[in-house]
């Protein structure tokens, strides 16, 4: 798979007035939408908005290439407390869950993974 192949998981559609609030309610949008498990371009998507050529409406065929091409992913505080977590969990400090069951039935790494899903 090419390394520039991105999959539509969702489609997420804004409208307002005017393009200002347009772009703010995308931004709110974009703030709360939610995917796991696979890498998502919303921190690009979050840059893209908040540029000042986006905002003016100076957008273009290659806008991207003009004035993205050397971005980069930002990590944010809760990026760096989540690979905290992780390390803190692979490293075992925590009380670890029995591997297993009562009736001496090994578990399955869903059982003993933890609350790491956040039902919707």
């Amino acid at each position: 798979m090419p390394v520039d192949y991105d999959p539509i998981l969702s489609k997420l559609i804004v409208h307002a007035q005017t393009r200002e609030l347009a772009i703010a309610k995308m931004i709110k949008a974009l703030k709360s939408y939610i995917v796991l498990g696979v890498k998502t371009p919303i921190d690009f998507l979050m840059d893209v908005l908040k540029s000042d050529p986006f905002v003016y409406g100076e957008v273009f065929t290659n806008f991207i290439e003009t004035h993205f091409s050397e971005w980069k992913p930002s990590l944010s505080d809760a990026d760096i407390a989540c690979v905290a977590f992780i390390a803190d969990e692979m490293c075992g400090s925590r009380k670890l869950k029995k591997a297993v069951s009562a009736d001496s039935t090994p578990l399955t790494p869903w059982q003993t993974l933890g609350n790491w899903r956040q039902e919707i």
